[in-house]
């Protein structure tokens, strides 16, 4: 899939992934989850930051890759401290912790950090149901951070849950829970949390590649458009971690999905919802 090294909105790619070539400053930590992007080249900081800067992306936003490195954030914060300003940074505490916001350390006082990742795709997210979930949403609250979830759909009514308990919290939904492991459940799952007004979409190159898949693109980004309107959707390119296009094919994903949203709804969803969560 060609696209034109320039874009016709301003971007930023809120969901990227890093690698960092020092294993022994920052070993590497596989949990099993998730492709093995990180033991390609491609899948180094130096290379992510180029790759989204050739195709004229502004920023990026560095999430943990629990996948690599488990609940180690050091390599993501290293990365985006050495960016010169162009990547901030969602870090992943612990969540089988009791106090899982104290796993991170001191990046929890870093000045890029932007957002706490709860990931909940290995463990089924207990967490979201006990005391750990409601200590992160107040950590959150305290410090001012995005919370978000990396959850699967079945769990949409336990974060809404959490969510009632913490309304000043704003989050950013990863993958969209990923609805198409579920398919019309997660699908029904995904728009019950319409109404819910701190809520927001990561919508990722995983979900536009799995509507894509199956012809139906243009039909639940529009439906998704009209239940959470733009300003509550924000791309992410999953770049490198999602594997079967290159990172301009994955933009040009993102584009085609949003080609036909007026201009001010297409800035939203490119870098508009990204900078009202400050991620930009």
């Amino acid at each position: 899939m060609a696209v034109s090294p320039s874009v016709d909105v301003p971007v930023i790619d809120t969901h990227v992934h890093v690698a960092c070539g020092d294993t022994v400053a920052h070993p590497l930590r596989p949990t099993g989850v998730g492709s093995a992007w990180w033991s390609q080249q491609d899948g180094t900081a130096a290379a992510v930051f180029a790759a989204a800067r050739s195709v004229g992306v502004d920023r990026v936003v560095v999430v943990q890759a629990v996948g690599a490195y488990g609940y180690d954030a050091s390599c993501a914060a290293a990365s985006v401290a050495a960016s010169s300003g162009f990547a901030t940074l969602v870090a992943a505490p612990d969540m089988s912790r009791p106090d899982p916001c104290a796993s991170i350390g001191a990046i929890l006082e870093s000045p890029h950090l932007r957002g706490l990742r709860l990931f909940g795709v290995a463990d089924g997210a207990p967490w979201l149901d006990d005391a750990r979930g409601d200590s992160v949403m107040a950590c959150c609250a305290d410090r001012g951070l995005v919370a978000v979830p990396t959850i699967f759909s079945d769990r949409v009514p336990s974060l809404r849950g959490l969510m009632a308990r913490h309304p000043d919290v704003v989050v950013a939904l990863d993958h969209c829970a990923f609805p198409d492991m579920a398919g019309e459940a997660g699908e029904r799952a995904l728009f019950s949390l319409a109404d819910v007004a701190g809520l927001h979409l990561k919508v990722s190159s995983h979900v536009l590649a799995a509507w894509q898949s199956e012809g139906r693109l243009g039909e639940v980004f529009g439906r998704l458009v009209d239940a959470f309107g733009a300003s509550r959707m924000c791309w992410g390119s999953d770049h490198p971690q999602h594997e079967g296009l290159d990172y301009a094919g994955k933009l040009a994903l993102a584009r085609l999905a949003a080609a036909h949203l007026v201009d001010a709804d297409r800035e939203m969803f490119f870098a508009g919802t990204a900078r009202r969560l400050g991620w930009g």
